[in-house]
């Protein structure tokens, strides 16, 4: 699924806790409302939310169901903006199963399907999996078209928010009972041309530092605008510069006529590595690490990163590495740069990145150590 030229950011909410979260499978039995616990809950991710810039929300839809729109309006206090109903972010209907205990459908023989082969299943009477995740994709592709360039807000269920997420990432529905989302978390997916990337699955904490909405659309890097989309660069590396205690850290990506230069913190060149290491892991794919150049010198730094997020595409097999601009003031829009490496060119990235970090240089020997990939 492919946004506008413009990429929108969604918020996926789950509903906040109710007296039987838990216990009982209620799908979309009516009369479900929040705890005092989920109230609480609600009122906290709406100030969250909120702490990101109210003025940056422009638009709220909840699931119709009352602890959804319960916790859509306490979101909508913080925020502003008035929250519209859609029946896309339903929860799933489980049919003949609905206000069933827990503890008893987990005696049932098919409740290893409902866990290990969703993809499968249908509830009696009910909705499948399937089905239940294409509704949802639809759904959000829907808004998405809608809502070009901004961030908005959506409240929904566990499960149709894990099939997102699932779908997002290219993943197979039987894998997405993996995926943890607790209630009142905030799953935030950024849908650009080139696909979804997934900025962050279950957060329950701080969310400034999550990617907006561009107000502008990408360029090819040879227009040399301050947006860039890179795809099969040369080589895609980070490096470092000065004296130890006072050195600046950068990401580089070059291509046959280009070199796009990025000026980023220590800990983000860290965290980068330990993401990628986690799309490697995850991913049974051709990972034969390629040979690194070094870093092209003086660098001339484009901007200073403030956020970096990973997504995967499928067609062709790629990472892809957002940077986004650390802006001088808050009104400014954000630069943006999409990096589409090979799974080769981050096994390299992270071998490379781990040295750095721990001897401080860029390929040359350290204290006798010899360089990443010699």
């Amino acid at each position: 699924m492919a946004s506008s030229h413009r990429p929108c950011l969604i918020l996926l909410v789950r509903h906040g806790q109710t007296p039987t979260t838990g216990i009982e499978l209620y799908g979309r039995k009516p009369g479900i409302h929040l705890s005092e616990i989920g109230a609480e809950q609600a009122r906290k991710v709406g100030a969250r939310i909120a702490a990101m810039g109210a003025k940056r929300i422009t638009a709220i839809y909840s699931s119709p169901l009352e602890r959804t729109k319960e916790t859509a309006r306490a979101i909508s206090k913080e925020v502003s903006v008035k929250v519209k109903q859609d029946r896309g972010l339903l929860e799933l209907d489980v049919g003949d199963w609905t206000g069933r205990k827990l503890s008893h459908l987990r005696k049932l023989n098919t409740w290893s399907a409902v866990q290990k082969y969703p993809s499968g299943f249908r509830f009696p009477n009910g909705e499948s999996f399937v089905e239940m995740q294409t509704r949802m994709s639809d759904t959000v592709a829907r808004l998405v078209t809608n809502h070009p360039g901004e961030t908005i807000v959506a409240v929904s269920h566990a499960a149709p928010i894990r099939a997102l997420v699932a779908h997002s990432m290219g993943t197979h529905l039987d894998l997405f009972q993996r995926t943890v989302v607790s209630p009142c978390s905030v799953t935030a997916i950024l849908y650009t041309s080139g696909g979804p990337v997934v900025l962050s699955v279950n957060n329950t904490g701080e969310l400034s530092d999550l990617s907006p909405a561009l107000s502008s659309p990408l360029f090819s890097i040879g227009t040399m605008t301050d947006n860039y989309e890179i795809r099969n660069p040369t080589n895609f590396v980070a490096g470092t510069v000065g004296d130890a205690g006072d050195r600046i850290f950068y990401l580089q990506a070059q291509t046959e006529d280009e070199v796009l230069t990025l000026k980023l913190e220590k800990g983000q060149v860290q965290s980068l590595a330990s993401h990628l290491a986690n799309v490697l892991e995850a991913d049974q794919v051709d990972q034969t690490s390629v040979e690194l150049k070094e870093m092209v010198e003086p660098p001339n730094a484009a901007w200073t990163v403030g956020a970096l997020a990973i997504g995967v595409t499928e067609d062709p097999k790629e990472i892809v590495v957002v940077a986004q601009e650390l802006p001088d003031r808050e009104d400014d829009a954000p630069s943006e740069a999409h990096i589409h490496i090979s799974y080769g060119q981050a096994k390299a990235f992270i071998d490379h990145a781990l040295f750095l970090i721990e001897y401080g240089r860029d390929f040359g020997r350290q204290n006798g150590h010899k360089p990443v990939g010699e």
